[in-house]
């Protein structure tokens, strides 16, 4: 289980008996939405204006996807993330008005 606490600047990871296990926590992590697949737990960071990925087995960041702007690819204040089964991640822009899908 996973919570994304705006507020702490963290992740807060919980085991499959509800009991705490630990914490995903940066000093630019402002956590507002996620998702997950088998491998990878997808955290929006609206502060960096990315998405984040980690490994779940680890918990290591192995790569962002976006950065901040305007462009095509770049996003302004991400605020939700989606997957969807062929692989492709979706992320919400408040300030562009739009979704964009990364493959």
């Amino acid at each position: 289980i996973y919570v994304a606490d705006t507020q702490l600047g963290g992740v807060c990871i919980y085991g499959a008996d509800e009991q705490y296990v630990g914490i995903i926590k940066r000093a630019d992590l402002h956590p507002v939405g996620l998702a997950v697949n088998q491998k990878e737990l997808f955290v929006v960071s609206m502060k960096a204006a990315c998405v984040e990925v980690y490994d779940r087995g680890t918990y290591k960041m192995v790569r962002t996807i976006s950065k901040a702007g305007r462009n095509e690819g770049e996003v302004s204040i991400p605020i939700g993330v989606a997957l969807d089964k062929d692989g492709n991640v979706y992320i919400d822009d408040m300030i562009n008005c739009r979704v964009q899908r990364f493959t």
